[in-house]
């Protein structure tokens, strides 16, 4: 068979040479279309290096984003174990109303008697949330005045002090103390807020 393609060659040897060059040409358009095939195949050293920093900065994008999403959730859980410290309407009435009541018995639990309390004001702090507070003014023995602050701590919601001021009742003969002051409760009115902390945890 080679003899064959010798004798033809001997023969027609520009007819081969043509032949060849048209193959070497189809060879080489070919090569030409799949270069970026061959580069993915056998990548070079500037391929690898741009294939490492894209891995190393998708892993860090992925990495920020798992940090985010484990402290958004630690601030939930936060917020939810914390539902006793906000007024709640759906759970705790109006708080206009009812945070005099909140604060006549705390004083009615220590004897003390309230010569002033005011009226309740709202003030919008963020959507969804508001600071309600009341002022009050009284005079009692210091012992009874401490056991009546105690008491307001103990009062849930948490009750805040935005201002307290102490002083006797006589700077010269002192027997009571006078107490003046403005407690603040934080009211959360957000539909989505209150939902989350009002749910039930499921138990394990």
């Amino acid at each position: 068979m080679f003899a064959k393609f010798k004798e033809e060659f001997n023969q027609r040897p520009g007819k081969f040479i043509i032949v060849f060059i048209v193959l070497f040409i189809l060879a080489f358009i070919c090569i030409y279309q799949l270069k970026g095939y061959f580069t993915v195949v056998w990548p070079d050293e500037q391929a690898v290096s741009n294939a490492k920093k894209t891995l190393v900065t998708s892993q860090l994008a992925l990495q920020e984003a798992i940090n985010e999403k484990h402290t958004l959730l630690k601030h939930r859980e936060s917020f939810s174990n914390n539902s006793k410290n906000f007024w709640m309407e759906d759970r705790d009435g109006d708080a206009a109303l009812n945070i005099q009541k909140k604060i006549n018995q705390a004083a009615n639990a220590t004897k003390v008697e309230l010569s002033s309390v005011g009226a309740a004001r709202k003030e919008k702090i963020a959507e969804g949330v508001s600071m309600v507070s009341i002022s009050i003014r009284s005079q009692a023995p210091l012992k009874k005045i401490i056991e009546f602050i105690a008491e307001v701590e103990k009062i849930q919601p948490r009750a805040y002090w935005k201002s307290l001021v102490l002083r006797p009742d006589n700077p010269r003969l002192p027997i009571n103390v006078v107490l003046s002051g403005n407690i603040q409760f934080l009211t959360i009115t957000d539909e989505e807020a209150v939902k989350l902390l009002l749910e039930k945890k499921e138990k394990p």
